[in-house]
């Protein structure tokens, strides 16, 4: 440090330095600051604040929570704190019960051990699934092998860690706990900016596969890497690989959607600007706590937090989609029939969920995106959905500025009821986006007749690959027409929307 006189500036002055360079790409990425800090006893007092931008925590690790819990007792680290991100990914019970229980739910005798004999080479060909348990018998099954993998020592091993993070996670989740502990430490964040629930990893939606190279010879490493990969937690969209049956889908902690915000939203003083929901698919929405006064705390808590951005963007971890109705069963349309309606009471559920959120008055910018979720939740497509998503939502008037839709599928009605209610401040500019939406019930050409007679000049509205509602059956080219904008100019929808021409171009 060869700046004569900087340390004679006044104590605001070198906070600003200080806060000016963490705007900085290059002093977040590279440790900079840490490093500087080094430089100078006061310039370390000073940035402290500084270092710890986005907190981690996990319902499945302690120490994440213990880490939580020191920040937020440092008044300089807590003073920096703009990002907490809350991993849900969990230790299933049933899982845990027992370990026959862990090994079902690897189909063992067919995948993993396929697996392990293409890691090991010195498996003999006529080795089965029989084999694990001769060796489970063995009196050296504890024994270190230098010459093979030992399967069932494997699952053994693995079951006793799968176990052990169980009861972990227990022990951070009991009796409400962990959401009076997130409560009272997110109240000394003072600047929190931003919320995620996610459970898998961030920014990768291809499942947590990683590659982790052993040298061929190594078994005892093969060993450790596969006991690795099966005590890992498991996403909620996981669930549905396990088995189709209740006593599976209970297990997931879907209530956490509605729990975590409500706890958030019930101590004094959390103020966060964007709360981003990521988790994948669960196997039953049903069980989402949806009764009215639970919804209404719900309500309550979005805004005592005062939310000005809200995400809801499922996930999808594998693109592969639950377990599926066998073709050849005698009973597959009843199973088909029994899905649909139970997947219809999931959507009603998400969509009871996703209105008491929207019902928060300091909401300006809502993105709620199923791109993802209806191939996490086992639907081929969006046009598979047995109902509105909508229709719980903007039943009171709101301040949306920026409301953006993808692959949501909606009604006529719900549309209608967006744009008289959810943008009812002509104050401002208001923007709806409309991404492969598909209308479930009315047409499209009924909604731009709405819109043209609304007049609702300062709202603008964005249209892209719509679908259903009366457009399935148009051509590509008439739909190029009357859809896309040519030499600059408004498509010819929005011309009949804005009232240039007098013909409905859906006519």
């Amino acid at each position: 440090m060869s700046l004569p006189g900087i340390l004679r500036l006044p104590t605001e002055i070198l906070v600003s330095i200080f806060e000016f360079q963490d705007l900085q790409a290059k002093w977040k990425d590279g440790g900079s600051i840490p490093n500087i800090r080094l430089t100078c006893r006061r310039f370390c007092a000073l940035s402290s604040h500084l270092l710890i931008r986005s907190v981690y925590v996990d319902i499945t690790k302690t120490e994440t929570v213990d880490r939580l819990q020191s920040i937020a007792a440092d008044a300089g680290l807590s003073k920096g704190v703009r990002e907490v991100y809350l991993r849900v990914h969990f230790y299933h019970p049933w899982v845990a019960a027992s370990f026959e229980n862990f090994a079902a739910i690897w189909e063992f005798g067919r995948i993993a051990w396929g697996f392990i004999r293409r890691l090991d080479q010195t498996v003999a060909d006529d080795a089965s699934h029989h084999g694990l348990e001769e060796q489970s018998a063995d009196s050296d099954v504890d024994a270190l092998s230098p010459d093979r993998i030992r399967p069932n020592l494997v699952l053994q091993r693995a079951y006793k860690l799968y176990k052990a993070g169980y009861e972990s996670q227990d022990r951070i989740m009991r009796n409400g706990g962990f959401k009076s502990v997130l409560s009272k430490t997110l109240s000394e964040f003072k600047d929190l900016r931003t919320v995620t629930i996610y459970d898998r990893e961030l920014g990768n939606n291809y499942g947590p596969e990683r590659l982790i190279r052993v040298p061929q010879e190594d078994h005892a490493g093969q060993e450790t890497a596969l006991v690795s990969v099966f005590t890992r937690p498991v996403v909620w969209e996981d669930a549905q690989w396990i088995q189709p049956t209740e006593e599976i889908w209970q297990g997931v902690p879907v209530e956490l959607l509605v729990e975590i915000p409500i706890a958030i939203g019930k101590a004094k003083g959390i103020v966060v600007d964007h709360l981003a929901i990521e988790v994948t698919a669960a196997p039953d929405y049903t069980r989402l706590p949806t009764n009215a006064e639970t919804l209404s705390s719900l309500s309550a808590a979005m805004e005592s937090m005062d939310i000005f951005q809200l995400g809801f963007q499922p996930c999808c971890n594998g693109a592969w989609g639950p377990w599926t109705v066998d073709v050849d069963d005698d009973a597959v349309e009843g199973r088909r029939a029994e899905s649909h309606a139970k997947f219809a009471a999931e959507l009603q559920a998400l969509d009871k969920y996703l209105g008491a959120m929207l019902d928060c008055k300091s909401i300006e910018y809502a993105n709620i995106s199923l791109g993802e979720f209806w191939i996490g939740a086992g639907v081929d497509s969006i046009r598979h959905a047995p109902t509105s998503l909508g229709t719980s939502w903007f039943h009171k008037p709101a301040r949306i500025r920026c409301l953006r839709l993808f692959q949501v599928p909606l009604t006529t009605r719900d549309l209608e009821r967006f744009v008289t209610n959810a943008m009812v401040d002509d104050e401002y500019e208001a923007e709806i986006h409309l991404h492969e939406v598909y209308l479930c019930n009315g047409t499209w050409k009924q909604f731009l007749d709405t819109l043209r007679t609304a007049r609702r000049d300062n709202i603008k509205i964005g249209f892209s690959s719509l679908l259903g509602g009366g457009l399935d059956e148009m051509d590509q080219e008439v739909y190029s027409l009357v859809w896309g904008r040519f030499d600059g100019d408004e498509s010819m929808v929005q011309q009949y929307i804005r009232g240039r021409i007098e013909r409905n171009p859906l006519d």
